[in-house]
């Protein structure tokens, strides 16, 4: 039997396995292993809750292809420069993680690229494995930033999930990453607190806004406001930064405070660094989350100078950014 894997459009598309017009080209390749995943996720095409259908995650298509063929086609993508990096999301279905396996292994012997393998932290064995098999770095979703969310959304038990994680940062430090869904369900308080902890661990944290995909249970929840995802975004970007002075403040779970000066923070803001896609290296998913005309919750490439305005002028709260 053929063994097959999916890309995401955009990956496909910069392989020249498919023609699409892209409004900006992803810089990593992304690959999903595996089909209807025997979690519960609310916000997740491809939960077994869910009636999206097999070839979607967030609100990307992903079209399948032989491994074989994508394999070769990645190569050569990378070797022109068009890809920096690989990384592998792990659906948890039958055989996913021996698929997943053999395909490190693959690409480790084809493409001249770092691989990444993101997968739900079941356990400490799996992320081994992948690591044995030649993957550089491995991320472990906990997407809820509390254990109220994570169970409401993912309904699986999150002190054996952090546990895995905090075990993985203690085996491999540095070669360990996450992500955080803003607009769960969470305070800006407790999303702060998961960075924090995050931060605590060595953990890379990418930061994701939810999105509502149709088909799933959480199909009619909105988004988060462009505010309060640019407020968690500026507290990452400080955290990850290590600014010195920094000290966050709450009211009633919102973030109101930064124990930074507002004029400081502003020139530390500047450049719109802290608006950007964050994660691992290299990595921008270009339109995850939003629409080439709605909102850029993450940026996938440098800000321009009225982007990065208004992103700060939204997260200090002066004025309401629009899309």
């Amino acid at each position: 039997m053929t063994k097959t894997i999916r890309l995401s459009a955009g990956t496909a598309a910069v392989a020249g396995l498919t023609r699409m017009r892209l409004a900006e080209a992803p810089t990593t390749a992304y690959i999903m292993v595996g089909e209807v995943c025997s979690a519960k996720c609310g916000f997740c095409p491809q939960s077994k809750c869910a009636t999206s259908g097999p070839g979607l995650l967030s609100r990307v298509n992903w079209p399948k292809f032989t491994v074989s063929q994508a394999v070769a086609a990645l190569a050569g993508a990378v070797a022109d420069r068009r890809f920096e990096r690989i990384c592998i999301q792990v659906v948890q279905s039958d055989h996913s993680s021996d698929l997943c396996q053999e395909l490190v292994r693959d690409l480790r012997a084809s493409v001249a690229a770092p691989v990444a393998v993101s997968a739900a932290p079941a356990d400490i064995d799996s992320a081994v494995s992948w690591l044995q098999a030649g993957a550089d770095r491995i991320g472990l979703p906990l997407d809820a930033a509390c254990e109220r969310v994570y169970a409401e959304v993912k309904q699986a038990s999150w002190s054996r999930s952090l546990a895995v994680i905090e075990e993985a940062a203690n085996r491999f430090p540095g070669r360990v990453s996450t992500h955080l869904i803003v607009g769960l369900g969470e305070t800006e308080e407790e999303a702060i607190a998961f960075l924090e902890l995050m931060a605590k661990y060595g953990v890379t944290v990418g930061l994701f806004a939810f999105t509502p995909v149709k088909g799933t249970p959480l199909a009619s929840q909105a988004s988060p406001a462009v505010e309060v995802y640019r407020r968690v975004q500026v507290a990452r970007f400080l955290i990850d930064k290590k600014f010195p002075g920094v000290k966050f403040a709450f009211s009633e779970g919102r973030l109101t405070g930064w124990g930074v000066h507002e004029s400081t923070l502003k020139q530390l803001l500047a450049d719109g660094e802290a608006f950007r896609t964050s994660g691992c290296a290299a990595c921008n998913r270009p339109y995850y989350n939003e629409r080439p005309r709605g909102v850029m919750f993450n940026y996938p490439r440098p800000l321009r100078s009225h982007e990065a305005v208004a992103c700060i002028e939204a997260a200090l709260g002066m004025t309401p950014e629009r899309g």
